[in-house]
């Protein structure tokens, strides 16, 4: 399973399994940048100006969108991912929350001092904003929802969400011509 870094704005996600540039070695990578062009099954992205890279679409290629979430969608059961600020009197404020789609149930892991990936577990009015507790792997954290956090949500997407003008990051296999 190829595992998809998740950007900070609107884009889709696709792990594809072939990129098709002058290569001779099998490396894994990863590539960020604007769809140029869909043809068939391949994708020509532009990582930066000036610069294209043809993209091969294999039949396995699995694809994410990933949408504006809203703090309504925040409810007990739901998986996360959060990147939290730790306050001066410890409370946990979210900088990021990443919610998983329902078919995609993120692995809970142990939590570092600013990353979690969980299952909400509770949720509570707070000063500050709604609070949620939430299940990792080690444990339990409280993490408040401040009205500066970014939500989005992660969804299952389809190779025709792949269009020209769409940001798209992925991971990628070099190929030898």
């Amino acid at each position: 399973v190829q595992t998809c870094a998740l950007p900070i704005s609107p884009c889709v996600l696709a792990c594809l399994a072939g990129l098709c540039v002058s290569a001779q070695s099998q490396d894994a990578m990863r590539l960020r940048g604007n769809i140029d062009s869909v043809s068939g099954e391949q994708l020509r992205v532009s990582p930066s100006a000036g610069i294209t890279i043809p993209v091969e679409l294999k039949p396995q290629t699995y694809v994410q969108t990933v949408t504006k979430a809203q703090a309504s969608d925040l409810k007990e059961g739901t998986q996360i991912g959060a990147q939290v600020r730790t306050q001066p009197d410890a409370t946990l404020n979210a900088v990021l929350i990443i919610i998983f789609a329902s078919s995609e149930q993120a692995t809970a892991q142990p939590a570092d001092a600013n990353l979690m990936v969980g299952q909400i577990v509770a949720q509570e009015k707070g000063e500050m904003g709604p609070v949620f507790t939430i299940k990792y792997a080690d444990g339990q954290k409280r993490i408040v929802l401040t009205t500066d956090a970014q939500l989005w949500r992660v969804n299952a997407g389809q190779v025709s969400d792949l269009r020209k003008g769409a940001s798209v990051s992925l991971s990628a296999t070099k190929q030898s011509d």
